[in-house]
């Protein structure tokens, strides 16, 4: 009953936000929502879209709008797709195959972290959809081509490389803003936080009742076991994928490779050179390098140099669905959306990622209606002021 109300009263991504918020502890709020640095480039991204008009052309009447698009062959009933977002399982108790499950439903598919909370084998058997994997560098080399292999036997659709997390993201909140995150499990680390844990029972009740969750099952550390929620904050950073290794990717591989953090026109040639089958633009959602331009103004860049050798994809400040539009009528295939549907499963899990993907579904129905037009394939930049 009381999901129930969370989802009635999600009318937005702005409203799963504020819901997410008062569902989980602060320190964990701050970790999802937070952008790098002074949060430029998360504001960044989502001021790209509010200064993005739209161009109608009225006295047109479409009773019915088609959504579907494609993505590397596979049909996706709307251009968007789940975004990978690392650690899931800490915001919401089998996180990774919520979201799977939900997606699914919407008729669209995931990319799960190479942070995932639950074996990459156990999200691909939750759904017959075709799943994505992002894979990360944890525990060297040797780990990464046994992640690879894993995403092979679990049928993976696609493999996702990160290409932007060459260092450390620093944040900064104002003194009176901050919520401290623990490090470890030490008792001293725990009871700093327990007020914050105590003013969210719901999450602590189901955050006891999960074992295992802390660790990141395709990570491993120097002694073989998985890592822990706490190793992998450094171990992602201590080496990035980079093109002299898309050889040996490719070959341990076999499959479509998707490059995401693409942010210049170099990048994306590089990309498609080195076999890229798309290319996602993307700043890790101002989560990496404070001060990049904002997603959208740069995906014409992309999509020029990429001249359709790949499909471009692109992230970041989406949170309704006349942004889909936007971004579609601009060239992109399909966008990734990240926090907005993380909002709605930390509010009501599975359901609340529904609910989001259904808001979002009628935003982009609704601004298609608005603007005359038939179906997103017919998008284009004559839509756009």
């Amino acid at each position: 009953m009381l999901r129930n109300n969370v989802i009635q009263r999600m009318n937005s991504v702005a409203d799963a936000e504020q819901l997410a918020r008062r569902a989980v502890p602060r320190f964990l709020f701050q970790r999802f929502q937070g952008g790098a640095g002074k949060g430029i480039s998360l504001e960044a991204n989502v001021a790209a879209f509010e200064r993005t008009g739209l161009k109608a052309r009225h006295a047109t009447f479409t009773p019915v709008r088609d959504l579907r698009t494609t993505f590397l062959g596979h049909e996706l009933s709307m251009p968007v797709i789940a975004a990978p977002v690392g650690l899931l399982g800490l915001g919401r108790r089998g996180g990774e195959i919520a979201v799977a499950r939900a997606a699914d439903s919407a008729g669209t598919v995931q990319i799960v972290s190479g942070l995932t909370t639950t074996p990459i084998e156990e999200v691909a058997a939750a759904t017959p959809a075709p799943t994505f994997f992002q894979l990360y560098y944890l525990g060297g080399r040797d780990v990464a081509e046994q992640a690879i292999q894993r995403a092979r036997d679990s049928k993976c659709a696609g493999l996702v490389l990160t290409i932007d997390t060459q260092a450390p993201a620093s944040y900064e909140r104002p003194l009176r803003e901050r919520a401290f995150a623990p490090t470890s499990l030490r008792y001293g680390q725990l009871t700093r936080v327990a007020p914050q844990v105590a003013a969210r029972p719901g999450w602590a009740l189901e955050f006891a009742r999960s074992r295992g969750r802390l660790n990141v099952p395709m990570g491993g550390a120097k002694d073989g076991r998985p890592m822990t929620m706490f190793e992998v904050g450094s171990a992602i950073y201590r080496r990035t994928p980079a093109w002299t290794d898309f050889e040996w990717i490719r070959e341990a591989w076999q499959g479509p490779l998707i490059v995401k953090g693409v942010m210049s026109a170099e990048d994306a040639l590089k990309a498609v050179d080195h076999g890229a089958a798309a290319v996602i633009v993307s700043n890790h959602g101002g989560n990496v390098l404070d001060g990049q331009p904002a997603t959208l103004s740069v995906l014409p860049e992309v999509l020029d140099a990429v001249d359709g050798r790949a499909e471009v994809l692109v992230d970041g400040g989406i949170r309704r669905g006349s942004d889909v539009v936007k971004a579609i009528a601009m060239g992109a295939k399909a966008v990734l959306v990240g926090r907005a549907y993380l909002y709605g499963l930390l509010a009501a899990g599975e359901p609340g990622v529904a609910r989001v993907l259904q808001l979002l579904r009628q935003g982009i129905d609704d601004t298609l209606a608005g603007l005359g037009c038939d179906s997103v394939t017919a998008l284009d930049g004559s839509y756009l002021r």
